[in-house]
Order: structure tokens, then C-alpha cells, then sequence
């Protein structure tokens, strides 16, 4: 299994360039990164491998032989984090289709983009590494707003191009717009099933709450504070969480907050500063909903140190 995962990372590292995975894999004996030991050992990940300087070089020599507007166009592209499909390539460089089509005859020739289903990726990281290092911050930033204007009002099924929408909020600098892929991503992850990778997207939004304040409408946060709940309390997560608990003075007093830090607490154990704060949570307790959860919480504490409450709770 090792070694298939192995043959699939230099195959996309070098789309399928045999000169390529050949001299990678040379380079990665060189390195011991692949050794015997008994039986053939590879790495686990070439993630973070730096092709050796050849390759690198040869890299560089095909991005010379682009075109001067293939050039350019691909700077901007890099800057573009979801894969790129033909319509988001136009969108953003607002193009005509035949210059569409000249950039891409050029970049797929030059080995610089690579087609894989019906989007195109960049086939190196170091190409795509060198185009956006010559991009400058402020036309990345003007780059990534576009990503932004473009997805905003699509329905986005897929969570790589949620996490690529994500990526281009943050280098555009808006908090609103990466919270709102934030919870994009929250609910394709339910979708899947996937809680560990929902409960890191409900804490990412949450995080950029607490750092928007009043920028925030109070509904809004309310509602974060809720699926934040609601996640740690139906999958038992609650690593980094402690940064609710550091900035719990930006957050305002309402039942969400104190719901919230009283389950932290009581994942983590701690029966009584869990029921100082679900306390809390029962005196702000507006609703009849409100009231139910906050009996219910206060029972789980009772149901340990005061069997009398807890029953008072349930009846």
C-alpha cells in the first residue's frame, strides 16, 4: 500500500513525466528518504519535497518558453486556489475564448497547467511558487477578490474548492467572506459525514467571530456558538478549543456563550467550572427551548455530585 501511494505522489508531482519521477525517485535514494531495512521503506509524503536543482531548472526553462500574455495570465492564476475550471479562468482574466484557448493550448504544451477531469491544475508547485512570488500583494489581493465575487453566489459541492474559496479570503483580507466559506465547508463536511473535519470548520468560523466583534451581527454569532455546541456535544471534540475560553469577554452575554463553555468544560472533565457556567446559561435563558437545554445540561452535572437537583432538573 506504501509503495502505491508512493507511485501516485511522483506521478502528480511530475504529471507523469517519466525523465522526471526517475530522477525523483534517484534523488529520494540519495537522500535514504527510500532504504532497505528488511523490506523497501518510502516516505509518507512528498509534500514538502524540493525537486532536486535539475529538475527545478527544467521547470523554470519551460515557463521561458511561454508567451509573454501566457506569462502574465498565468501570474494571476496562480493566485487562484480552487482548480480552475474554463469559466473561472474567463471570469477572472476576463479573456476571449480563442486567447482562453491559445493560454491554454501553450500551458499544456509547456507542461505548465495539466487537465484532470474537467479542471486544469498547475503540474508543478514550484512554477506555481515562482508566477506568485512575481505577482505583486496587491494584484493577489485584487485576484483573490474576484475568486470571492465569483463563488459567492454559487452553490459550491465540492470541499477542495470550498477550501481553495477559503484560501483566496484569507489573502483577500476579509474575515466576513472566509467565515461564510468557513460554514460552506461546515455543511459539506456534515454531508459526508465527516465530523473531525466539520468540528475544525465550525472552530475556524468561530474563531473569526471573535476576532470581527461588532462587525458581526449578534444573530449570526448566536448561530456559530449553536452548531459549535451542537458539534462538540455530538462527536466529543474540544482540542483548541481554549481559545473560546481565552476570549470569552468578546463574546456578548447570551445563553449560546455560556452553553457552549459549559460543555467544553464538561468534555474536559472539570464538573465544576462546567456548572458555574451552564448556571449561567440558565439565567439567560430566554426561550422555551433555552430553558429545556439548560434543565438538561444541569442534569448531566447533578447526575454526578446531587442526584436530588438532577432529578429536579428532569421532572
Amino acid at each position: 500500500l506504501q509503495a502505491q501511494g508512493l507511485r501516485r505522489q511522483p506521478q502528480q508531482r511530475s504529471a507523469g513525466n517519466p525523465h522526471f519521477i526517475r530522477e525523483m525517485l534517484i534523488d529520494l535514494t540519495l537522500r535514504k528518504e527510500i532504504h532497505h531495512d528488511g523490506e523497501l521503506r518510502f516516505p509518507e509524503s512528498l509534500a514538502n519535497y524540493a525537486l532536486p536543482s535539475r529538475l527545478l531548472h527544467s521547470v523554470y526553462s519551460r515557463m521561458s518558453h511561454l508567451t509573454a500574455s501566457s506569462y502574465a495570465w498565468l501570474q494571476k492564476l496562480a493566485v487562484v486556489q480552487p482548480p480552475l475550471s474554463r469559466e473561472l479562468i474567463l471570469n477572472i482574466l476576463k479573456i476571449t475564448d480563442n486567447e482562453l484557448y491559445g493560454l491554454l493550448n501553450d500551458s499544456v504544451y509547456n507542461e505548465i497547467l495539466i487537465k484532470r477531469g474537467k479542471n486544469y491544475h498547475f503540474t508543478f508547485l514550484e512554477a506555481r511558487e515562482r508566477f506568485v512570488s512575481e505577482c505583486a500583494e496587491k494584484l493577489q489581493a485584487f485576484v483573490s477578490q474576484g475568486v470571492l465575487d465569483y463563488f459567492r453566489e454559487r452553490v459550491i459541492e465540492d470541499a477542495e474548492i470550498c477550501l481553495g474559496v477559503i484560501a483566496n479570503a484569507r489573502l483577500a483580507g476579509d474575515s466576513l467572506a472566509e467565515r461564510d466559506f468557513q460554514l460552506r465547508l461546515y455543511h459539506l463536511r456534515i454531508e459526508e459525514f465527516e465530523q473531525e473535519q466539520a468540528y475544525e470548520a465550525i472552530l475556524s468560523a468561530l474563531k473569526l467571530d471573535t476576532s470581527l466583534g461588532q462587525n458581526l451581527p449578534l444573530k449570526e454569532m448566536i448561530q456559530d456558538l449553536t452548531l459549535f455546541t451542537d458539534t462538540t456535544e455530538n462527536t466529543g471534540f474540544f482540542k483548541e478549543a481554549d481559545f473560546l475560553l481565552d476570549n470569552q469577554r468578546k463574546i456578548p452575554e447570551v445563553f449560546e456563550k455560556y452553553q457552549a463553555l459549559g460543555t467544553l468544560k464538561l468534555l474536559a472533565e472539570d464538573a465544576k467550572a462546567a456548572l458555574k457556567h451552564f448556571l449561567k446559561a440558565q439565567a439567560l435563558a430566554l426561550t422555551g427551548r433555552q430553558q429545556v437545554l439548560s434543565l438538561l445540561s444541569l442534569a448531566q452535572i447533578y447526575s454526578r455530585v446531587n442526584v436530588h437537583k438532577m432529578k429536579e432538573c428532569l421532572d
